[in-house]
Formats: structure tokens, C-alpha cells, sequence
């Protein structure tokens, strides 16, 4: 997208102050979530004075030629021509060589069922260093585990067994 906007913006956009991150659970290939009219709403406004800033910020350049649309609409959100009601499968794009622990285990978290059941830190680099041909340490995890534990995505099972992580289920 041409703002440069993260996920993770767009999500605070959405919803300021909350940790969740609205965007890529809507995105993701497995859920069937969808924006609301209100939430798309609020982003035709948000986008506009965000490009607006932008546009601003290249007219100050000498020679500077880049145009980028400044006024969002509802209708940028819809086709133009009416859509079959079909179900289309979602496919995300993994920029692999930025990638790092902490949007790894987010993928996998979004991206199929793997952390449907517990899984020890070291499966869980095992599985990252394979779909993403890393070379990552299980040391490299522990700090996203608890973050994601933290906010609530992610369940940990208690010592004295092995430690073990599992996608959180929710309610509703």
C-alpha cells in the first residue's frame, strides 16, 4: 500500500489502544472474519489525512514527482462491479528475508494448525526454521512465547512436565 502502513497501524486505526491485531486476524487465510461498514469507515478517514501527510511530505522535495491519492472513500473499499458471492481462498505472502522470531511465530499462529496442539519451544524452532529456511535457536522464541502468553494468544502449560505452548482458544 502506498501509505506504508503495518498491520499493526492500521489495526490501532481501527481499534487505538487495543493489542490485538484486527487486520491480520481478518486477513488470514483461516478466519472468517470481515471488516464491519464502521470499522471501513473509520479507515477512509484515518487513510486520507495519513496520505494527505504524506503528499505533503513529498511536495517538500525539489524535482519531486510522486502523486499519491489523498481522498479515501467507502467506495475504494468495494468492487466497482457487482462480485459473485462466492468463497475465494486468501493467500498472504511472507517477506521471508525481514522476517524474524516474533513475525514467525505470528505466521504460524495465523497460517494453519500447527499450534492447534502443544507444542515445546523446541518444535516450535524446529517448524519456524523449516517454513522459513532459518537457522533460529529455541533462545530465539522464548522471548515472543511469553510476550504472546502475556497478551493472551497463546496458552503455556506449566513445569514440572515439559513446557509446552498452544494457540489460545476463544470464545465466540
Amino acid at each position: 500500500m502506498e501509505l506504508g502502513l503495518s498491520q499493526r497501524e492500521v489495526s490501532q486505526m481501527i481499534n487505538p489502544g487495543s493489542n490485538a491485531n484486527l487486520v491480520g486476524t481478518i486477513e488470514t487465510e483461516t478466519s472468517s472474519a470481515a471488516y464491519t461498514d464502521s470499522q471501513l469507515h473509520i479507515l477512509t478517514k484515518k487513510f486520507s489525512r495519513v496520505a494527505e501527510i504524506r503528499q505533503t511530505e513529498f511536495d517538500l522535495i525539489p524535482d519531486n514527482r510522486n502523486q499519491i491519492k489523498t481522498v479515501y472513500t467507502m467506495a475504494d473499499f468495494y468492487p466497482s462491479a457487482k462480485v459473485e458471492d462466492k468463497l475465494v481462498v486468501k493467500k498472504i505472502e511472507t517477506i521471508e528475508k525481514d522476517l524474524y522470531p516474533t513475525g514467525a511465530l505470528y505466521n504460524m499462529l495465523e497460517d494453519g494448525d500447527f499450534l492447534n496442539l502443544p507444542r515445546t519451544t523446541k518444535e516450535i524452532t524446529d517448524e519456524a526454521n523449516r517454513r522459513f529456511n532459518k537457522t533460529w535457536q529455541t533462545t530465539d522464541f522464548v522471548s515472543p512465547l511469553d510476550r504472546a502468553t502475556s497478551i493472551g494468544i497463546i496458552v503455556k502449560t506449566p513445569p514440572p512436565a515439559d513446557v509446552t505452548y498452544q494457540k489460545a482458544k476463544f470464545n465466540g
